[in-house]
C-alpha cells in the first residue's frame, strides 16, 4: 500500500512524468476492467496480479519524489552502509563456495545474492565521487557475485567490465559498435549457453520442460486473444497458479509429468520467467511494454555525465539479460533497478543538482569518463 500511495502521490504532483503516469494508471485500469469482463480467472485473482504486474512502474514513477529529498551530505552514509552489506554479503557467499551453507541461510536462493553484489556495486558508484577508484570498489562490489555461480550474472559482469572499461563514449549504432556487440554477445552467449540451449533452442519442442512450454505457447495464445491477451491472472506468472487459470487445460499444460506433474498446488515454476506473462497483454501490451523502453532509452541517451549514463545503460542491459529465465521485472529486486533509474532519470532531483552536468558533452569525458570532481 505504501508503494501504491507513492504512486498516486507522484501522479498529483510530478509535473515531468503526470501525463505518462495518468495513461499508465489508464492502462491498467482497462486491463483489470477487461480481465473481469473476459472471465477467465476471478476478480480477486486479477487484482491480486495487476498489483504485482504495475509495481515496477510505480517503483520507477514514486522514484521521483521519494529520492528527490535526500541531500548530498548524506551519500557517505550511504556509501558506508553498502561497504559494510557487501563485505557481509562477501563473506556469507565464501561461506557458500565452501560448504554449501551461508547466503542460502541468508538470502534464500543464490540468485538474490547476486542481484545483491550489482544493486550494492549501483549505489556505491551512483552516490559516490565517481573517480576512477570509485568504479575499481565497485568492480569488487561486483565480483563477490561471481562466487553465486549463477549464469546470468556472468553476463551481468560481462556487461559492467565492458561499458567501465572499454566503452569510451556514448553507444552509437555504427559497423564498429555492431562487430563490439556481437562480440559482447557472444561472450555471454558462451557463459549462459547450457541453460539458453536447454530452454530456449533443444527444449523449446520439448512438452515435458515448462518453462520451454510457456514459451512457446506465449506467440500461440497472444493470436488466439488477439490483441489484448488473456488478462491478469490467467498466464505465465504464480497468481494464474495459485487461483489455477482455465488456460493451462485448455493449452494442454495439464498433461506434464515431468518435474511432478502441471497441477494446482504445484506451480511454483511459474514464477520462473517473464515471457509468458506477455500472453496477458496480448500484442497491444507488447507495443506498450516497447514503448515504455523506448522512451527510457531516449532519456538515457540525454545523460551528460558518462559513468551515470554507462549505470543507466547496464541497467537496461541487465533488465533484459534478468528476465530471459527470471521475474526480476515484478520482483523486489527488479524494484531496485527501476527506483535507480528514476534517481537517474529525474533531473530536478536534488541528486541531479548536485552531479553537475556541465562540462559533459556527448559522453566525450576526461579520465574515460571518470568525473574529476574533488
Amino acid at each position: 500500500m505504501a508503494l501504491v500511495t507513492l504512486f498516486v502521490y507522484v501522479l498529483l504532483t510530478t509535473k515531468k512524468y503526470q501525463k505518462e503516469v495518468l495513461v499508465c494508471g489508464l492502462i491498467f485500469l482497462f486491463y483489470i476492467v477487461y480481465s473481469i469482463y473476459l472471465g477467465i480467472n476471478i476478480p480477486k485473482a486479477c487484482f491480486l496480479d495487476m498489483l504485482q504486474q504495475i509495481k515496477p512502474y510505480m517503483a520507477f514513477y514514486s522514484a521521483y519524489s521519494l529520492f528527490a529529498v535526500i541531500k548530498p551530505s548524506k551519500y557517505r552514509k550511504i556509501r558506508r552502509y553498502v561497504l559494510v552489506f557487501s563485505v557481509f554479503l562477501a563473506i556469507l557467499l565464501i561461506i557458500r563456495a565452501t560448504t554449501g551453507f551461508g547466503s542460502v541461510l541468508i538470502v534464500g536462493h543464490p540468485t538474490f545474492a547476486a542481484t545483491c553484489s550489482f544493486i550494492f556495486a549501483l549505489i556505491y558508484l551512483l552516490f559516490s565521487d565517481q573517480r576512477k577508484k570509485d568504479v575499481y570498489i565497485a568492480l569488487i562490489i561486483m565480483s563477490f557475485g561471481l562466487l553465486s555461480t549463477r549464469s546470468k550474472f556472468y553476463g551481468d559482469y560481462i556487461v559492467f567490465v565492458f561499458l567501465f572499461f572499454f566503452l569510451k563514449r556514448k553507444i552509437s549504432f555504427n559497423v564498429k559498435f555492431v562487430v563490439i556487440f556481437t562480440v559482447l554477445i557472444s561472450i555471454m552467449v558462451y557463459f549462459a549457453w547450457e541453460k539458453l540451449n536447454f530452454y530456449y533452442i533443444e527444449g523449446i519442442d520439448n512438452t515435458n520442460i515448462i518453462r520451454s512450454l510457456l514459451v512457446r505457447k506465449t506467440p500461440e495464445i497472444m493470436n488466439d486473444y488477439f490483441p489484448f491477451g488473456t488478462g491478469f491472472a490467467s498466464f505465465g506468472n504464480i497468481t494464474s497458479g495459485t487461483y489455477f487459470s482455465p488456460i493451462y487445460h485448455q493449452y494442454g499444460f495439464d498433461q506434464i509429468r515431468a518435474y511432478g506433474g502441471f497441477r494446482e498446488g504445484h506451480v511454483f515454476f511459474l514464477g520462473d520467467t517473464f515471457i509468458p506473462n506477455l500472453a496477458q497483454y496480448g500484442y497491444f501490451g507488447l507495443f506498450l511494454l516497447i514503448w515504455f523502453w523506448y522512451r527510457r532509452w531516449r532519456e538515457i541517451k540525454r545523460i551528460k555525465n558518462f559513468v551515470v549514463y554507462r549505470i543507466s545503460i547496464f541497467v537496461f542491459f541487465v533488465i533484459i539479460i534478468e528476465n530471459l529465465a527470471d521475474t526480476m521485472y515484478m520482483s523486489n529486486r527488479g524494484m531496485m533497478l527501476f527506483i535507480l533509474l528514476g534517481i537517474i532519470l529525474n533531473p530536478n532531483s536534488e541528486y541531479n543538482k548536485f552531479m553537475s552536468y556541465e562540462g559533459y558533452e556527448h559522453g566525450k569525458c576526461p579520465n574515460n569518463g571518470i568525473s574529476n570532481r574533488k
